[in-house]
This record gives C-alpha cells, structure tokens and sequence, in this order.
C-alpha cells in the first residue's frame, strides 16, 4: 500500500474513534438537564469526594462527566503515596491534578501547568473548590525543551483540551496567543526542587509531549531521577508536531524507560509493546530499575 494511502486509512481510523468516544459521552438531554437558567457551569462530585466544576462550553467536561480516563484515574490514586510530588503538564481544568492531591495529602505537592488563560482561571477554581491551594500550585506557562516564548493555538469554543502548540487541524482555530513556556529541569531548580523527590509525571500536551521530554535531558542523565510518567499517545497530534508516537514510544525506551499498561480489573501493570498506529491511548513508562518497586507501590496502602 502507497505511504498517502496509508496515512488516509489512519486518519479514517482516527476519525471513527473520535466519534466513538462522543458516542459515549452523556445524552445531551441529560448533559443540559444541569444548566437551568443558562447557567455555564455546575460542580460535580467524584466517586472519591472531589469536586470539579464543569462547564456547559466544553467537551472535556462532558467526558469527564461521563467517567472519562477511569483507568488513568485509577492508576493515579494507587500509585501515588502522601508527601509524594506530582508533575502535571497539561492539567486543563486540573481533574488530574485534583486526584492526585486527595492521594499526597497535605505532606505531598502537586505542579499544574496549564498554558490557556481561562482553563487556567477554571482550573484555580477547582483547586479553590476542594482546598488544595496548600497541595497544588498552578502556572499559567507552556512547557517545552526550551525557556521561550511560543504561539499557542486556540480551538474554537468548547473543544479547549485540543490547544496546541503544534498546527490544529480539523477543529476550528479561534485565536493564537503567544505564552511563556519552561524546561522542567529549569523549572525544578528555580523553585529549589529536587528532581529525586519526584514521583509521577503525566504528559498531555495535544502533540507537544516529545518536546517536554527532550526537554528533560539533564534528568535523565542523573541516576538519582527516578520518576514514573503517564503520557497521551495520539498519532495524529505526534504526526502534526512533525514526529510519530513510535519516536516518542523509542526516546522513552533509549532513556531505560520501559512502557506498561495498567489492567484496571486486577490492578496490574502489563507490557505495552510498540503498535503501528496509537488513534488515542495513554502509557506508563517505568525506569527499568524501578519496575519491581512500582508494582508494589501499587498494591502498598
């Protein structure tokens, strides 16, 4: 089969399983039923106590209301311990970050980085909304392999956990802002931090999650860096920054880095091995050395 017709076949697959995941999504009868009086939000309250606004403009609130990312959820609950740290890149409206901190506790630290002005406003009211203020700290910043300035490209209303700095396709470009983005290393020693005391690192940045990880060199230079990342896998976002899942599947592996699944129904972590093709998947990547610690830390009240 010719290279364009494959690429055709894989925007087909990618397109379906978008559409599978609106499927699943809430009636809208049911969905709107929480907005009398055209009100733009409502807080809802997780199976754990949490609370989370979610808004009536946004598509990620409406997943997350119909249980969206459950294993990746779960996975953050049994891996993390209190007075643990966790890195948050990408957090949007914090649903991530929101469940970490009920799991570190008031002896645990949480980082959310979130580039878009108002999902950053709405993620600092779920952190409000919950207390966390003391557990999590919030930056309105990018993050990248470098300390710059990039444009980040804004979808139109409703679909804001599709912002990117790389080229949006397919969904509609409201605006372009330019925003301050920051190396994790850097970020790390402006704020005294110490990169050994780091214990999870979610990833998802629509496309961007090569770049933060390059931007991380230095850490994976030093032996005493021994933290667990959870990391979108989206062949077309990849394909827009301009590389493939498969080079962001090798980079992880070349670091000492081995990649698992988590089978939610026996709390297990299972080997992820490479696919041809990823429409939508998040992955765990476990230093090698680490992996007998990480399966105990997940069955470790």
């Amino acid at each position: 089969m010719a290279k364009f017709d494959i690429f055709i076949v894989q925007k087909v697959i990618n397109l379906f399983h978008k559409y599978i995941l609106l499927r699943r999504g809430p009636a809208e009868k049911e969905w709107l039923k929480h907005f009398p009086k055209q009100l733009a939000f409502f807080t809802h309250t997780l199976a754990d106590g949490i609370k989370i606004n979610l808004y009536k403009d946004s598509h990620l609130s409406k997943f997350i209301y119909d249980g969206f990312e459950k294993k990746e959820e779960l996975f953050i609950q049994q891996f993390l311990k209190p007075g643990d740290v966790f890195f948050d890149i990408g957090a949007n409206i914090g649903l991530h970050s929101l469940i970490a901190a009920k799991a570190i506790g008031n002896g645990g630290k949480a980082y959310a980085f979130e580039p878009t002005p108002i999902t950053f406003d709405r993620l600092n009211e779920n952190i409000r909304l919950n207390n966390f203020e003391a557990i999590i700290s919030s930056f309105n910043l990018g993050v990248s392999d470098s300390n710059e300035k990039l444009y980040l490209n804004v979808s139109e209303s409703g679909y804001d956990a599709w912002n990117s700095f790389a080229p949006i396709k397919e969904i509609t470009l409201e605006q372009k802002i330019e925003v301050d983005v920051v190396t994790i290393p850097d970020f790390v020693q402006q704020h005294n931090l110490e990169p050994k005391n780091i214990a999870l690192i979610k990833i998802d940045v629509e496309g961007w999650e090569l770049n933060v990880l390059k931007g991380m060199e230095s850490f994976f230079n030093d032996d005493s860096f021994n933290a667990s990342f959870l990391i979108e896998f989206t062949e077309e976002n990849a394909f827009r920054a301009g590389y493939s899942c498969r080079d962001l599947y090798n980079f992880m592996v070349s670091k000492g880095y081995e990649w698992f699944d988590l089978n939610e129904k026996i709390l297990q972590l299972e080997p992820a091995e490479l696919k041809a093709y990823y429409p939508y998947e998040n992955l765990i990547a476990i230093k090698k050395i680490n992996i007998a610690s990480v399966k105990q830390r997940l069955h470790t009240v």
